[in-house]
């Protein structure tokens, strides 16, 4: 095939190893740029998605759950399955009441009236923080240290919390009573 007016690419980089994959995702993007070749990349992978593409259509049991550009479907998900399928996102029930979100043990201020789930995005939360919209105690269950990142697990009131915070900043030890606070961004409403 020379010059195809749309390019198929099946799980293209599924069987390499992370450091050949990220350099492979980057140049078959950058060919992708370079040609104007209209490219379709199916992969399970959310960070491949986001990466190369200039809209992603997140598929739930072979139905399109929802379509739009990785920031949009990352800072603002329009689903609970595209919220918790596109990175660490804890979705949480509730209701909100003049401005807040509340479910047992949590509230979140600045909730349009009719959002009836509160998303968590786990690199914008933090532990012990103050000055934050979002308010939640729990114990921490569970801490993994990643290299640049930690990945930490709150049991709350209302659920697991997972976050993901710099590696400079380690968790409280396991068992720790902890706040959950967000940063901005750490939070939006469906």
């Amino acid at each position: 095939m020379i010059e195809p007016d749309v390019l198929l690419l099946d799980e293209p980089l599924s069987n390499l190893d992370a450091n050949l994959r990220a350099d492979m995702r980057n140049e078959i993007r950058s060919l992708q740029q370079r040609l104007g070749i209209t490219t379709i990349f199916v992969t399970h992978d959310q960070s491949e998605a986001l990466s190369m593409s200039d809209r992603v259509a997140v598929m739930s049991k072979g139905v399109m759950s929802e379509i739009g550009t990785p920031l949009a479907l990352c800072d603002a998900p329009k689903s609970p399955f595209t919220a918790t399928f596109l990175g660490h996102r804890t979705v949480i029930d509730g209701k909100v009441e003049n401005g807040v979100f509340s479910a047992p043990g949590i509230t979140c201020e600045g909730a349009p009236e009719k959002a009836n789930k509160l998303v968590l995005r786990a690199s914008r939360l933090r532990i012990g923080e103050d000055n934050s919209p979002l308010s939640v105690s729990g114990t921490l269950v569970n801490a993994a240290y990643l290299g640049e990142t930690y990945e930490a697990d709150i049991q709350a009131a209302c659920g697991m919390i997972r976050l993901v915070v710099p590696s400079d900043t380690p968790p409280p030890p396991v068992g720790t009573a902890c706040q959950v606070t967000a940063e901005p961004g750490g939070t939006t409403f469906i």
